[in-house]
């Protein structure tokens, strides 16, 4: 899904998402990187918890590479506003068992 890696929390809590199924409007990884293709877009994801995003990122990057109207070769380009050493927590630890994470794309 390109919407929800945190699941419904106890209590409200700003930048947790509460579809971690699917967006609500439908919108997938396939239909969003078919967007950015047809207005001839690269993206920029920008990541506090790479760790919590990994998935997510994986996913959108083969969903660039595979896409059959990429004929430009549009691409993710990951950056980690976090030093590399840092260890971040596991999704175990952070929101009830699920991963926390603050993004921005570009």
């Amino acid at each position: 899904s390109a919407h929800g890696l945190v699941g419904k929390m106890p209590t409200q809590v700003a930048n947790a998402d509460n579809y971690p199924g699917l967006h609500p409007g439908g919108l997938t990884t396939h239909s969003a990187v078919t967007s950015m293709i047809s207005k001839d877009v690269d993206l920029f994801f920008c990541s506090f918890n790479p760790s919590a995003t990994a998935r997510t990122e994986d996913e959108l990057l083969e969903h660039f590479k595979t896409h059959p109207e990429n004929e430009a070769e549009h691409t993710i380009t990951r950056i980690s506003m976090v030093p590399t050493n840092v260890i971040q927590p596991d999704s175990s630890s952070m929101g009830g068992g699920h991963g926390r994470h603050i993004i921005f794309v570009l």
